[in-house]
């Protein structure tokens, strides 16, 4: 049902997920004339979704791909149930102890044998 229809304009400015969801849901309603309401369901108990903003301005595409966009933004993924989307922040979103986020390990630069690097 996501992929039917299309939103005509999505304008979403410093937004995070949860609050994009909210806006998805409305705009999906309203194209379906309220005969389609997508169930979101966030799985995120650290909220870490709810730190990470983002801005879209897209138009004319399907609902699933404006999500799919707001997934990337935010560094989320989606499990398309039957009855649910049910949305994860990437990686699980484990908190460290000082509340934030935790950081991907680094990689130390392979060394090159070009004298001129």
């Amino acid at each position: 049902k996501m992929k039917e229809g299309r939103l005509p304009v999505v304008n979403f400015d410093d937004l995070n997920l949860p609050e994009a969801l909210d806006a998805i849901n409305a705009l999906v309603r309203k194209q379906t004339d309220n005969k389609f309401s997508p169930n979101f369901v966030v799985q995120d108990p650290n909220n870490v979704l709810e730190a990470r903003k983002f801005t879209l301005k897209l138009g004319n595409l399907p609902a699933s791909v404006v999500l799919q966009y707001c997934l990337d933004s935010s560094r989320a993924t989606a499990r398309y149930d039957q009855h649910a989307i049910v949305i994860r922040p990437l990686g699980g979103g484990k908190a460290t102890p000082q509340g934030g986020e935790q950081a991907p390990p680094k990689i130390a630069p392979k060394k090159s044998d070009d004298p001129f690097r």
